[in-house]
């Protein structure tokens, strides 16, 4: 069992075996969220351009554009998502702008080398550097995550950088192009080694150019949770309720198994606190981590439509669900030392004697950044609470975790 620690999600590798660890048998109340979550067409227009219902791309070899991959090792991250209240428009009308974009806007396509691209630094796989023409027409930037599909597979990326060339051009790394490579003549085959913290580039495409289709708005829509899991498929599952709380799943489904399920928990176990809910949820057997987890710090809300009608508002205080690889349960994020400690001990009280200890959280799990998605939501960036765990207490005591939180928050 492998578990990233690269960032302070802690995201777990779907090797780990799921068990029932997803959260895709719930009732359809919370499975099937109402159509008007869903985000509605805004009209976009964008001169000269024919629109059509995706835009297709080509994924290129990134090491023979100068000023794509091969200065990889001199640029960082993605830019982090703006904060809220930040520009001129709030985070929904950005989605409603976007899915009306992945709706209507033209396709393109490009050939370019196929030599493979030479290797990304550690999490780098995830990254696609995009035409200028190709960002417009998506209505994307910097730091802002799309959907790429090929066939039978789609992967999440973050665009990390605005390059010149073709009107069409996408690039990413060998490791990239294998992110979508799982499907071949229609049949799923994964025989590649995946290490959580980096991707795999022995595959048939990692040297190959191909015709892929790019969609701004990133989870499936109108589908239930045992629908997605049955598509392999990453989707959303919004509640709003109160603005006191929000209580969030950024990796559920199989992702970081039993997270999501810990949010339906909390929320039916404590049913009369003012709470909000939002899960993230992803499927894939053995894929849905390398296909679809996006550290929440990096998510951009407006990628996310029901992520964006949650953050219309700000929160009192927010709480999220994380697995990672230790064998501590970590109580993180930029709340006040005392309101962490409180959920750690109430979390450490109620645990068995076999249950990993509890500790504030420090190092890669301090989660106190303001861009954590946890702390971005709620009144200042600074009263989330991150919730770190191994897989072994999420598998025996998902549950029992979830309602010494809720305890911990709404008894008090």
């Amino acid at each position: 069992m492998t578990e990233d620690t690269t960032d302070n999600d802690g995201a777990q590798s779907p090797n780990t075996p799921a068990a029932t660890g997803d959260d895709s048998s719930q009732s359809a109340t919370e499975g099937e969220t109402p159509a008007e979550n869903t985000a509605t067409d805004a009209g976009a227009n964008t001169s000269g351009i024919r629109r059509r219902a995706v835009i297709a791309g080509t994924l290129g070899s990134p090491a023979l554009f100068g000023a794509g991959f091969a200065a990889v090792d001199s640029f960082g991250l993605p830019s982090m998502p703006s904060l809220i209240g930040v520009g001129a428009a709030s985070p929904l009308e950005q989605a409603r702008s976007g899915t009306a974009t992945a709706g209507q806007v033209d396709s393109a396509t490009v050939t370019v080398d196929e030599q493979a691209a030479q290797n990304l630094p550690t999490n780098r796989y995830r990254q696609l550097h995009i035409a200028e023409p190709v960002r417009n027409m998506l209505e994307r930037d910097r730091g802002d995550q799309v959907r790429v599909t090929r066939g039978n597979d789609a992967a999440v990326y973050t665009i990390s950088k605005t390059i010149s060339g073709d009107a069409s051009t996408v690039r990413t790394s060998s490791e990239g192009k294998c992110r979508v490579s799982f499907y071949e003549d229609g049949s799923f085959s994964d025989e590649r080694r995946w290490g959580s913290l980096r991707g795999d580039d022995n595959c048939s495409l990692a040297g190959e150019a191909f015709d892929v289709e790019i969609d701004p708005r990133v989870p499936a829509a109108d589908l239930s949770p045992s629908e997605a899991k049955e598509r392999d498929e990453l989707i959303e599952t919004l509640n709003m309720g109160g603005s006191e709380y929000a209580v969030l799943a950024p990796h559920g489904g199989q992702i970081q198994p039993f997270t999501g399920r810990q949010v339906t928990r909390l929320r039916s176990e404590f049913s009369d606190a003012s709470v909000t809910s939002w899960k993230l949820q992803g499927y894939g057997s053995d894929t849905s981590f390398y296909r679809w987890y996006v550290p929440s710090a990096e998510l951009s809300t407006i990628c996310y439509p029901r992520l964006a009608e949650l953050s219309e508002q700000t929160y009192d205080y927010a709480v999220s669900f994380n697995g990672i690889n230790e064998k501590t349960i970590y109580v993180g994020g930029a709340a006040s030392e005392d309101i962490r400690q409180s959920v750690a001990d109430a979390i450490d009280s109620a645990l068995p004697h076999d249950g990993s200890p509890v500790k504030l959280g420090e190092s890669h799990y301090a989660a106190d950044s303001p861009q954590t998605l946890v702390n971005r939501v709620t009144e200042n960036q600074s009263n989330g609470i991150w919730i770190g765990q191994p897989i072994a207490d999420r598998r025996k005591y998902s549950d029992l975790i979830a309602d010494a939180v809720g305890s911990a928050l709404f008894d008090s």
